[in-house]
């Protein structure tokens, strides 16, 4: 089974957004979870997942530039900017706490409010291997000179235990 413990409206799931093989979690109904849960805290064995997807949250406050044709927040999620370091190391700990050994998790991140040095080192590893979409659009404050925001996909691999 995959986890998608970020599941929303499976986004990243394209076409295939019920597939059978997927065990989807979020913490509001309105969106249709297999599992309503918290994605620090996830109602799953130790062990048992074969690969993950983690789509956290990645703003730290709502945009206020030029409007959307949908609400971020609203669809992605929204960070506490006083918890946002410990609420992504739990996130990834317990995530990696469900993987069986070998298996790996497909860690998306945007880095237009947090930086991926600064999301890095609140977790406990560093990814196996990264990819990068340079270029995404991404939304900035008004008049900020910060460069565009990137997406970063990176795969983590749970290391077999001595």
């Amino acid at each position: 089974m995959i986890l998608d413990v970020t599941a929303g409206y499976r986004i990243m799931w394209g076409k295939n957004r019920d597939d059978p093989n997927a065990i989807f979690i979020d913490q509001r109904r309105k969106v249709k979870p297999t599992i309503i849960a918290v994605w620090a805290y996830l109602p799953i064995r130790s062990g048992v997942i074969q690969g993950a997807v983690d789509d956290p949250p990645h703003m730290l406050y709502e945009s206020k530039g030029k409007p959307m044709a949908f609400n971020f927040v609203e669809r992605y999620g929204k960070l506490n900017p006083a918890t946002w370091k410990k609420d992504l190391a739990a996130n990834f700990e317990e995530v990696m706490r469900t993987l069986e050994p070998g298996a790996q998790i497909l860690y998306k991140w945007n880095d237009n409010h947090i930086s991926i040095r600064r999301l890095l080192a609140c977790l406990p590893c560093y990814p196996d291997r990264a990819a990068v979409m340079v270029g995404s659009r991404g939304v900035r404050r008004p008049g900020s000179t910060e460069p565009r925001s990137r997406t970063w996909y990176m795969i983590f691999i749970k290391k077999a235990t001595a």
